[in-house]
């Protein structure tokens, strides 16, 4: 009977690996819970569950439910705890939660135990980095002069010949990984002398066509980019050119990065109805019946919970005029602000780390769900589809990926001297 039961865990083990692959972080969590559930009692601590654990965990953080995320880890290194990868999980998961000192702490005994794993010594430099206030990537310098201080403005912005403002071929280009840094460096810095202010046409016309999420893309290329050939390089002369080129490009996009958010800044103590409404939100996603509080793999099915849920959306978005203002660029770019902002401040001396890391991800939430309708020119399609389970999941993702890039966009801000562009 036990050689059944064990059966159906490595089943189901298998169908979470298949889905994980896949991308259905929601469904994988479900089948690794089946497998858990289908074990034995008296093989329910043997060294076999530890990768469903480690698993599951990994699906958890996909989702970004740190604290179901750390469970599992912690299951983990009490069932095998010589496995490297045991302690990587917890790592992760105390990453998530924005308890860094904690996160090297798992990542340096993960270490030890393999010592030539790239995956944790790559993660391990980088938290290393952050903690002390870097930006988790080095870059060559490209004159090791001394120059006379004086304060640090945006990244230059020169116009193009052919490059009119409002034109926005110069955003794909820029986002072109198959042409040279140099020549991507010279399209970001191609915007002309376009207004930086939201509801101007041509900044409208830029924004649409991806202006921002383009240049966050070139940084975290860029600086992936650089992240690889600092593995490889060595004392190599001949990986200095590229990597400066990538240096040089990450800086012009974190230029363009620091003058979109400089009117947001600008007007940061004004448009309290803005602020308002945003903050409705955060409480709204963050309230029962929120389908952003299921259980992974759980079922959402109707409910009054859920029910009082979307009417307290279609207060907040039924307003012809508040919608109106939410999903302005304006609006969206505070949301972006805000969540910057927090990140930045989880990273201070003296801060609750998860106190900030939450404020973060509540911030987060509100900039893919204002951006998620802006696109759709709507909102009841964008809640319709997260009141279910794919729709949770993809949301989730969407905010993984978010959070991510603008990790690295506080660490390039620090790194190229924009700290002011976030008003702290």
């Amino acid at each position: 009977m036990a050689v059944d039961a064990m059966d159906s865990v490595m089943k189901n083990k298998e169908e979470g690996n298949a889905l994980f692959k896949a991308s259905e972080f929601l469904k994988a969590a479900a089948a690794y819970t089946k497998a858990i559930k289908a074990c034995p009692k008296d093989k329910a601590e043997d060294e076999q569950m530890a990768p469903i654990y480690s698993n599951r965990s990994a699906a958890f953080l996909k989702l970004n439910k740190v604290k179901q995320a750390l469970a599992d880890a912690e299951t983990c290194v009490k069932i095998r705890p010589e496995w490297e990868k045991a302690h990587f999980r917890k790592g992760c998961a105390l990453e998530l939660g924005g308890d860094i000192p904690g996160a090297i702490a798992a990542l340096e005994i993960a270490k030890a135990k393999d010592p030539s794993n790239k995956e944790i010594r790559t993660k391990l430099k980088v938290l290393t980095q952050k903690e002390k206030g870097q930006s988790g990537f080095q870059f060559a310098k490209s004159d090791p002069k001394p120059k006379a201080e004086e304060p640090k403005k945006a990244a230059p912005i020169r116009a193009s010949a052919g490059i009119t403002p409002g034109d926005v071929k110069w955003i794909s280009e820029a986002a072109d990984l198959n042409r040279p840094a140099v020549s991507r460096m010279d399209s970001v810095n191609s915007i002309g002398d376009a207004p930086w202010f939201f509801e101007e046409p041509d900044m409208v016309k830029m924004l649409d066509a991806g202006l921002a999420e383009s240049m966050l893309g070139v940084i975290t290329h860029s600086v992936c980019f650089i992240i690889d050939l600092e593995q490889k390089a060595g004392d190599n002369p001949e990986l200095m050119a590229p990597a400066q080129a990538a240096a040089d490009l990450a800086g012009a996009a974190t230029g363009v990065m620091h003058n979109l958010l400089h009117p947001v800044l600008a007007a940061w103590k004004t448009r309290t109805q803005q602020m308002s409404l945003m903050g409705a939100i955060m409480k709204v996603l963050a309230a029962p019946g929120s389908p952003l509080l299921a259980e992974a793999g759980a079922e959402i099915k109707p409910s009054e919970e859920l029910s009082g849920f979307l009417k307290l959306i279609a207060q907040i978005f039924g307003n012809a005029d508040a919608f109106a203002m939410l999903t302005g660029h304006a609006s969206v770019m505070r949301a972006r602000m805000l969540m910057l902002r927090a990140m930045a401040t989880m990273g201070m001396d003296g801060k609750d780390k998860a106190e900030w890391a939450l404020k973060a991800k509540q911030a987060s939430q509100v900039f893919v769900v204002l951006d998620k309708c802006r696109q759709a020119k709507g909102w009841e399609a964008v809640f319709d589809r997260l009141c279910s389970e794919e729709g949770v999941k993809e949301f989730c993702s969407e905010v993984d990926r978010v959070v991510e890039q603008h990790e690295m966009l506080v660490g390039a801000f620090k790194k190229f001297k924009f700290e002011g562009s976030l008003g702290l």
